[in-house]
């Protein structure tokens, strides 16, 4: 399955960040997305973790952190066949995706926006807090 897939009829009016990585790697994302959750929502951002090998949600999470405007769970589908093509292509380009991890990044109408090495929830708020002061357009980036 591409990521196309995701483009229509997604009733979102956020930038989703496909943060992909192993369990440890996504348990510190998780407190880093909890930490600036205020900055993640002024931003438009929410955090999907997706969890390798098995393409999961994160298990045991308190049901206040899932209740966040800045984090949701990957539920039903096939994520496996979403994520495989993505992980391949980082593997390709050295990135270690268990420990490092990378993001998809799908702007608002759903289009593929940015593919990142790495996961840095800051930065990402920081580039666009960098645009809002600039006086460029960040509604649909």
């Amino acid at each position: 399955m591409m990521m196309e897939f995701y483009r229509r009829g997604r009733g979102v009016d956020k930038r989703v960040v496909l943060a992909v990585a192993g369990r440890e790697k996504i348990n510190s994302v998780i407190d880093e997305a909890i930490e600036i959750s205020e900055s993640l929502q002024m931003n438009d951002l929410v955090v999907v973790p997706v969890v390798l090998p098995q393409c999961s949600a994160p298990l045991g999470l308190d049901a206040s952190v899932v209740n966040k405007e800045a984090i949701a769970l990957p539920a039903g589908g096939n994520w496996i066949s979403v994520i495989s093509d993505e992980m391949e292509q980082a593997t390709q380009q050295s990135i270690d995706v268990e420990l490092e991890g990378f993001c998809i990044i799908l702007k608002k109408n759903g289009r593929v926006g940015q593919r990142t090495r790495g996961i840095n929830l800051r930065r990402m708020c920081g580039e666009v807090d960098e645009r809002r002061s600039l006086g460029m357009d960040v509604s649909n980036i």
